[in-house]
């Protein structure tokens, strides 16, 4: 374990290098508000630095967790901080830095995704990033998914312009980006949901309900006649991907069946049924 200690440092002798924010800076009305705290407060929980390298010179230390709270410093015009030193290499300072911003400063999901992607790198283990991030593999596995080389490049495109902000609805468009593109309907929906979301209204109930409707069997082209005492049903199988002849099943059945038909599921239940009674 490193050994910690804590001291007091003049705000200027510390590098605030970002490792993990790449779009977004501060919310400066959330770090004015932080910094009015801090000079009627003072600073209630230090920041953690190591010492600076060769290659930040000329400041002595770097910090590792509490960039925000060292640039509201900054603002109050503190002339010194409390500081705790640890003595621990990039790969534990990213992932200190990382922790603490997903934890406190609502990072973006692209910011977010790249971040636990960075992780991955560094330690070539999921099961470690969960540990140091203290997420789920659930979690972490939907972030490394949208940052994936195999991700579809309008999915990434979606995560690098924040125009999807929901991990959740961004794993529901990759889902939809990856149908085939013989499947029909697949690069209509897209076009779609690309268009929806550029406007601004994507959500994840319309990513569903379009994801759901290319999911969606065939329909099944039926007929149904009524002579007498019987109905008929005939029920035409379109050519199927494999090449099989269309087969068509008629069945009669009495009239007075119809209603514990209807109650069963209707037309779909019973075709349904023939289905599995066929194999």
């Amino acid at each position: 374990m490193s050994a910690l200690t804590i001291k007091m440092i003049h705000p200027s002798a510390i590098a605030a290098p970002s490792f993990v924010r790449q779009q977004n800076g501060h919310d400066k009305e959330g770090l004015s508000q932080l910094a009015a705290s801090i000079k009627q407060h003072g600073l209630l929980q230090p920041i953690v630095v190591r010492p600076a390298t060769e290659d930040e010179a000329p400041a002595q230390w770097t910090v590792i967790a509490g960039r925000r709270r060292l640039a509201a410093c900054k603002m109050a015009g503190m002339t010194e901080l409390p500081a705790i030193v640890a003595e621990t290499d990039e790969a534990r300072s990213y992932e200190m830095e990382i922790a603490e911003n997903i934890q406190r400063e609502q990072m973006t999901l692209a910011d977010t995704a790249r971040a636990v992607r960075t992780l991955m790198t560094i330690y070539n283990n999921q099961k470690k990033v969960c540990e140091v991030l203290n997420k789920s593999a659930a979690w972490v596995s939907k972030h490394l998914s949208v940052t994936a080389s195999n991700c579809p490049r309008v999915v990434q495109e979606m995560l690098d312009q924040g125009i999807v902000k929901d991990l959740e609805t961004l794993m529901l468009l990759k889902a939809i980006a990856s149908m085939p593109a013989s499947h029909p309907g697949a690069m209509n929906a897209m076009a779609r949901m690309m268009r929806i979301a550029q406007e601004g209204n994507m959500n994840r109930q319309i990513a569903q309900d379009a994801l759901a409707k290319l999911r969606a069997p065939t329909p099944i082209a039926t007929t149904t006649t009524t002579t007498g005492a019987t109905t008929t049903t005939t029920k035409q199988l379109d050519m199927l991907e494999d090449k099989q002849p269309a087969t068509t099943f008629t069945l009669e059945l009495p009239i007075s069946y119809l209603e514990k038909i209807e109650a069963m599921g209707g037309m779909e239940w019973l075709l349904n049924l023939i289905d599995s009674n066929q194999h």
